[in-house]
């Protein structure tokens, strides 16, 4: 026995492009937009149901070079750290002195990064 009595409603939300497709299927099998949609939901046929979109997973290497990479930023920004400390207190007037490791080091994490992305380092 059928159900003759419909008084639940649902609602959706198609693009505007979605709309117009279902509006075009159900005139060309003959269905008004609510039999068709019931008709499709239920049996299944004429609807495919939306594409999951695919995660980028890494693979173990990158996720191995990124963990580096991570670990050395954050001894980069502890160094930084300690140099805005010890400028803060007084202890040093400039960085100077460690200011070409400190580049060499932050080139050296760039370089990093460029090869985890799968790019060249300038040259």
């Amino acid at each position: 026995m059928t159900d003759r009595h419909k008084t639940a409603t649902m609602s959706v939300r198609p693009s505007a492009i979605q709309r117009a497709e279902i509006i075009r299927r159900a005139e060309a099998a003959g269905l008004s937009v609510n039999a068709f949609m019931l008709s499709a939901a239920l049996s299944g046929s004429d609807v495919a149901p939306p594409r999951r979109r695919a995660r980028n997973i890494a693979s173990p290497a990158d996720i191995a070079a990124l963990r580096d990479l991570l670990g050395a930023v954050g001894k980069v920004g502890n160094n930084v750290n300690q140099l805005a400390r010890s400028v803060h207190l007084g202890e040093r007037r400039d960085g100077s002195d460690v200011g070409p490791g400190l580049l060499a080091e932050v080139e050296r994490l760039a370089d990093m990064l460029a090869a985890a992305l799968g790019q060249r380092p300038p040259a």
